[in-house]
């Protein structure tokens, strides 16, 4: 009877052992595992990074980003903060004039930013905010009298982004 104890003992600890799985599972093994987002301070050097790289395509021998903006915010209603980057193209030979603008849309996954497309509307802009899914610009024209440093026509424009393309409407300013 002693060593039927004995054995059955034996066995259920090597069937113990044997059952106990010592490796990590990765996220995608376990769903139950919680993966922890990243801060958005982290976010913010991964996207300053990425446009570092980025700014390579859009610079030229004529003309260098000269401003460089980077906004926080909810752009495709995932509930996650979002980056937007906005930048200008300025001469390399010196002067005011800017050559371009745009914004660079980076989607927060959690643990990186995604980046997700370069917004280049054919007029000047100025980044306003993010705000319920939405980014909104003010559009700057010139007016028939304007002097070349002062436009004088601003409209707040309301860009959403559905899938990869971003649709452009007049923002109402009463929403």
């Amino acid at each position: 009877m002693k060593s039927f104890l004995t054995t059955c003992v034996l066995f259920s600890l090597l069937l113990l052992i044997g059952c106990n799985d010592s490796k990590e599972k990765t996220p995608e093994q376990n769903p139950s595992a919680v993966v922890k987002n990243l801060p958005m301070k982290d976010l913010l050097e991964l996207a300053k990074r990425d446009f570092r790289v980025y700014k390579r395509d859009v610079e030229t021998k004529e003309g260098s980003v000269g401003v460089e903006d980077y906004f926080t915010g909810d752009f495709n209603a995932d509930g996650r903060e979002d980056i937007v980057v906005y930048y200008d193209i300025e001469p390399t030979d010196g002067g005011n004039a800017m050559m371009a603008q745009g914004l660079v849309l980076y989607e927060n996954t959690g643990q990186k930013v995604k980046f997700i497309m370069d917004y280049e509307p054919n007029y000047l802009f100025d980044f306003v905010r993010m705000n319920n899914s939405k980014i909104y610009i003010n559009q700057v024209d010139y007016g028939p009298n304007d002097a070349r440093c002062c436009p004088s026509i601003h409209t707040l424009m309301e860009l959403t982004l559905t899938g990869d393309q971003i649709t452009e409407t007049e923002a109402d300013l009463f929403k």
